[in-house]
């Protein structure tokens, strides 16, 4: 099977009351919209699941994107399943601000701000009309252009540098940098996305361990717990046990009981990876 980019449009981009994952739900839509032959969609169970699974968001999110859009009137409705786009809006190809590549969208090591971010300095790299094909745009420059926050936008830099996803030279004058240029690894995203694939399967291995793991102790307390129950019913029914027999038998059953817990405890405190 083929693997699409993401689209993100630019007037999206501006609405400062969507979230970032709202923004690129809502442009997935507008692009089916605008590929459609009537210029509508109709959004039942079936294309919200497809939404779901090409974006790999919560169905929430999807149907809280939905509600949003109609608020703010990005959308229209007909009949309650048929939503239409507002025609103040351009969603032609012309319009389609950022195309995030599958092996950035993908990635499980970065958030939506670093794939949008890094989608946005490759842009330049593909962009033969741009000075030597590279980002040199500042933080606050970056941060105006994607209606982000400038820290925000800095923190992302600065993680992407760290990880090998992007590299950074600066023009200094002495200690007073003139000029910062991004240079986009390439060659390197697609290594990084493998490897946080290969990541989130082991990841996921663990966590399947782990909630077995739970399980069967949750289950040795349930077995410890009833079989507690019988030995002192015993204990109090049956006249032929004596009183220093019931308190020894009691107190082993405790002392299990309190062990099973421990091991239950102790499973309970490792924490799923991702969550």
């Amino acid at each position: 099977m083929k693997k699409s980019n993401i689209i993100l449009y630019r007037f999206l981009l501006e609405e400062k009351s969507l979230s970032l994952k709202q923004k690129i739900v809502l442009s997935q839509i507008l692009y089916m919209i605008h590929r459609s032959k009537n210029k509508e969609v109709l959004l039942n169970i079936e294309l919200k699941e497809k939404i779901k699974n090409l974006l790999k968001y919560h169905k929430d999110t999807i149907n809280e994107s939905i509600k949003k859009a109609l608020s703010l009137g990005i959308l229209d409705n007909n009949e309650e399943v048929y939503y239409i786009y507002n025609n103040q809006y351009n969603v032609d190809k012309k319009s389609i601000y950022i195309s995030i590549p599958y092996n950035i969208f993908y990635n499980n090591d970065l958030t939506e701000l670093d794939k949008i971010i890094l989608a946005y300095c490759l842009g330049f790299k593909k962009n033969k009309n741009i000075d030597k094909l590279n980002c040199k745009m500042s933080n606050k420059q970056i941060s105006e252009e994607l209606n982000l926050s400038e820290q925000s936008v800095k923190r992302s830099i600065s993680k992407l540098n760290t990880n090998g996803y992007i590299k950074l030279e600066h023009d200094k004058t002495g200690f007073i940098i003139k000029k910062r240029t991004i240079f986009v690894n390439v060659d390197n995203i697609e290594n990084l996305y493998t490897k946080s694939i290969e990541k989130m399967e082991v990841e996921n291995i663990e966590n399947q361990v782990i909630k077995e793991v739970k399980e069967i102790h949750v289950n040795t307390i349930k077995m410890n717990y009833f079989e507690d129950s019988l030995d002192l019913l015993e204990m109090f029914n049956e006249i032929t046990i004596s009183t220093e027999d019931a308190k020894k038998l009691y107190f082993r059953k405790k002392k299990e009981y309190e062990n099973a817990k421990k091991i239950y405890n102790k499973a309970m405190n490792i924490q799923p990876h991702g969550t």
